[in-house]
């Protein structure tokens, strides 16, 4: 009985001299918790060794393996936020310049000023840096026959609204038929 004792203390101050602890984990819980056999797996993940605690430094090649990869991934993470910006940009002008051009067309229909050729404009200070054109021109039918009764009674009017994104110029046009009938 003694010896298994005297064994188990000599084998206690062997690992407490060869290795050191984690400073989070108490010293009893870490010696109870270390192999009593030759195999130190399930105690080197707590216990650091002499031999581990040398200071070691990055190679010339891993630095400049960081420094290769940093100078790849910066541009193209810079352009993908980029194409994202120019495309939330240009989803929210599109949507303004699409409701401008269809206010405009029901305006021109409305009021029939579509009739007096083809125009175009800006939308002042309440709409800064969109255009518009406006143009109208006969329509013909691609599956009527000739000598169709449509036959140049029915006009397409349409409205193209331009705007910049990002220095690019963008348009949205929407088109209306309407009746071309001699008052």
């Amino acid at each position: 009985m003694e010896t298994n004792e005297e064994e188990r203390a000599m084998n206690t101050r062997s690992r407490s001299r060869n290795c050191l602890l984690l400073p989070f984990m108490g010293r009893e819980r870490a010696l109870r918790s270390a192999p009593r056999g030759g195999s130190s797996l399930p105690f080197s993940s707590f216990i650091l060794h002499p031999s581990s605690l040398k200071r070691r430094g990055f190679t010339l090649a891993e630095i400049l393996a960081a420094m290769v990869f940093v100078a790849v991934l910066v541009p193209v993470a810079l352009e993908g936020l980029q194409i994202a910006n120019r495309a939330g940009v240009m989803a929210d002008r599109r949507r303004t310049a699409a409701q401008l051009a269809d206010r405009l067309l029901a305006e021109s229909v409305a009021t029939e000023s579509w009739r007096n050729g083809d125009q175009k404009g800006d939308f002042g200070e309440d709409e800064p840096g969109y255009r518009w054109l406006l143009e109208t021109k006969a329509w013909e039918p691609a599956l009527s026959g000739a000598g169709s009764e449509t036959e140049g009674t029915m006009r397409a009017v349409s409205v193209e609204v331009f705007f910049l994104v990002q220095e690019r110029e963008y348009s949205a046009r929407l088109t209306a038929l309407v009746e071309d009938s001699a008052e």
